[in-house]
């Protein structure tokens, strides 16, 4: 998956402001791709942490909240979108607000109507972005 988002940041230009919501799964190894690309020579790639509220990871297995953490160190930019611990709605103003600073949205995405990633995507159609999409197909092996 790393890889594949990788391609698609770089494909997309050299010069990129990566924005993660840092939730465990995609976010995170979209966060790590970003990193990854910082240390390609001509590659200009930002990478802007986008929490929905403090203590994002509180609940988090330990070796997660490491990583969390270490991800936001090595950041460019962290912004909480909600200063509070979690409340209801703070996941959507997060994904909300990375729509707005976004040009082009990068979606892993299975076409499913339910969840975040389809509120995300649907917000993302309003608002007139580009969307790149990854089925979750391309990149995971089959399993008969």
């Amino acid at each position: 998956l790393e890889k594949t988002i990788k391609e698609r940041i770089g494909d997309n230009t050299n010069d990129s402001e990566c924005i993660s919501g840092m939730a465990l799964g995609v976010d995170t190894i979209f966060a790590l791709a970003a990193i990854n690309l910082q240390s390609i020579k001509g590659h200009n790639t930002r990478l802007v942490c986008a929490l929905p509220c403090l203590g994002q990871d509180l609940h988090w297995q330990q070796q997660d909240a490491i990583r969390y953490g270490q991800i936001l160190k090595l950041s460019d930019e962290v912004v909480y979108v909600s200063n509070q611990l979690y409340i209801n709605g703070c996941m959507q103003a997060r994904n909300q607000y990375m729509i707005n600073r976004c040009n082009v949205l990068i979606a892993v995405y299975n076409g499913d109507r339910r969840g975040g990633t389809a509120d995300t995507v649907k917000r993302a159609q309003k608002a007139g972005k580009e969307i790149i999409f990854i089925h979750p197909k391309e990149i995971a092996p089959v399993v008969v």
